[in-house]
């Protein structure tokens, strides 16, 4: 491992990220380094903007992917380069576009839910449908956390180690 993705990984242990966020900007500052052969450190602002074009246009990847790759260059020039230029201005951050929810209707989801036959699956489904929760939520869920009285569910640790 390079002492560079080295201090990287160190520098985003400190702030306390995730796991997954740590594997996915070190594995975008490596796509940005390998789309032109050099060292990160040695790349600039021309080289980003160019990166973030190719993503784009070339590679047509959706918004959410472009705005971690930026995240990820963003944490990596302030955070662990400490380049003594105004990052935000020469990584711009994009703007994902806020689509609404497909909601479904009661029938259909009567039918969705009564097409499983497994009864443990139905039930984990109705509850993540009902209560929103994620599937990475749902599997973690307890009785205790489980407040039938006041008919409501405590999560813990959910998405960006947050409860609610």
């Amino acid at each position: 491992m390079s002492p560079l993705r080295r201090r990287m990984i160190e520098d985003m242990q400190i702030r306390n990220l995730t796991p997954n966020t740590q594997r996915v900007y070190v594995a975008n500052i490596f796509r940005f380094a390998c789309h032109f052969r050099k060292s990160p450190d040695l790349l600039g602002p021309d080289e980003i903007r160019s990166y973030l074009r190719h993503l784009t246009r070339e590679r047509r990847l959706a918004a959410s992917s472009i705005i971690v790759t930026v995240s990820a260059l963003r944490f990596f020039y302030t955070v662990t380069l400490k380049r003594p230029w105004v990052v935000e201005d020469d990584i711009p951050a994009g703007h994902q576009a806020k689509k609404l929810p497909i909601v479904l209707s009661k029938e259909e989801v009567a039918r969705f839910l009564g097409a499983v036959d497994n009864l443990k699956h139905r039930m984990v489904l109705t509850v993540c449908y009902a209560t929103g929760l994620r599937i990475s939520e749902a599997i973690r869920l307890t009785p205790a956390v489980i407040d039938s009285k006041r008919m409501v569910i405590r999560v813990e640790q959910g998405k960006g180690r947050k409860d609610r």
